[in-house]
């Protein structure tokens, strides 16, 4: 924006007042606009037009209505860059108050002299001037942050292309992981959080990366099996990872999840034997992920892998993650023979069967994946969860098959 576009709008109905206001700002200001007005209303017609980036210096006494009333309704049109000067007769601190109250920027007294109004409109001018160069920084920040995004994705196509060659599979698994990784995000971080959930999710994409240092004997074996290293190449995983994305400018949270992916909760994983909330949420989250899906590979049943995940929790993983992934697993089970939904502990009855494990927000599993809900175990699960509460919701079988379903849909 040129600084030039800065105006002054005059709401003034005294004339001679007007006249010495006006004749200062065009001895200072010799460029800049102004508009004027001699009533309240033909004041705000001017301003809802050219308001912004404008300086108005306003009378308090108008003829119609004054100049506090005046600044309610502009405040209303939420201009960018507008700054408001009321003008009066006497210095009276409850007018001043009200008006600070309302928003005004500064005061003026009456009469007005080129001592009193220059540091005034001085003041303002360079204030706007600021924001101009504010919004000029701002935007050839997100001009640099698109190019540098640009240049980040190209690296990450580059070790894609690398990881793919080398793990024919590892395309279909990476978006399999990214897609649980966000729903997980989703559950464990709150709005505010945004932030932090790009970061999990870019190194949800990148989570095979540090493999490319393998050979080709160990480069799709799992990093770890029950909480140990399968070999010592392992190690250099979360080295090349480090070594990576560290040296990426703003990729230095992705460094560190991709670092500690392998901690185990416990303290007895590597690199540097972190525990429990000392490992990175995202960290956690793909320490999980990544390894049901190594041993899905494996069991080839879904059942299964995740019977393994959960007797591991407190153990090797995070039991917030492992919950609430295996309810992901539920909302994701499409094309099983019994359809899964949540419910809530309210609307369980005698009968229902637990398609997942309820684990309570203390970690430990309370009923298990097949349980058939009865008067003892309902009692159970609904005094836990008063007491120390579940992560999560119960899911059950629904009662329909598929056979049922597909015709009602």
């Amino acid at each position: 924006m040129d600084k030039n576009n800065i105006k002054f709008i005059l709401v003034e109905n005294e004339g001679v007042q007007l006249g010495i206001l006006q004749k200062i700002i065009e001895r200072i200001y010799k460029n800049s606009p102004i508009h004027i007005a001699t009533t309240a209303q033909k004041g705000l017609e001017i301003i809802k037009t050219h308001g912004e980036n404008a300086i108005i210096v306003s009378n308090l006494q108008l003829p119609d209505y004054n100049g506090i009333k005046l600044l309610e309704q502009v405040k209303e049109l939420k201009l960018a860059n507008c700054i408001y000067i009321l003008s009066m007769k006497e210095d009276n601190d409850q007018i001043k108050i009200k008006a600070l109250q309302e928003g005004v920027s500064d005061f003026i007294l009456k009469p007005y002299s080129f001592e009193n109004l220059i540091p005034k409109l001085r003041n303002s001018y360079l204030l706007i001037e600021a924001q101009f160069k504010v919004v000029a920084f701002e935007d050839k920040y997100l001009d640099l942050k698109k190019s540098f995004d640009v240049e980040i994705l190209k690296i990450k196509d580059i070790l894609d292309s690398i990881i793919v060659k080398r793990i024919p599979d590892a395309a279909e698994e990476i978006i399999l992981i990214e897609n649980a990784a966000t729903w997980l995000c989703e559950r464990l971080l709150t709005k505010k959080d945004n932030e932090e959930k790009i970061t999990i999710i870019n190194s949800s994409k990148l989570v095979k990366t540090g493999r490319i240092i393998l050979d080709d004997k160990t480069i799709n074996e799992p990093v770890m099996t029950d909480g140990r290293l399968t070999s010592q190449d392992m190690t250099l995983i979360p080295e090349t990872n480090n070594l990576i994305f560290s040296k990426i400018k703003g990729y230095d949270q992705v460094a560190e999840i991709l670092k500690h992916q392998y901690e185990n909760f416990d303290g007895t994983g590597f690199p540097d034997g972190k525990k429990i909330w000392e490992i990175p949420l995202g960290s956690r989250i793909l320490r999980v992920v990544s390894d049901y899906f190594d041993i899905l590979k494996k069991e080839k049943n879904s059942d299964k892998a995740m019977d393994t995940i959960v007797n591991e929790v407190k153990r090797l993983y995070d039991f917030n993650v492992v919950a609430f992934f295996d309810q992901y697993l539920a909302e994701t089970n499409k094309d099983g023979s019994k359809q899964e939904v949540p419910m809530a502990i309210t609307q369980l009855t005698e009968g229902m069967t637990l398609s997942r494990n309820i684990l309570t927000k203390a970690g430990f599993v309370l009923l298990g994946r097949g349980t058939q809900l009865t008067v003892e175990n309902l009692s159970k699960l609904k005094a836990a969860n008063s007491q120390e509460g579940i992560v999560g919701s119960p899911y059950i079988f629904d009662i329909a098959s598929k056979e049922e379903r597909t015709k009602v849909e």
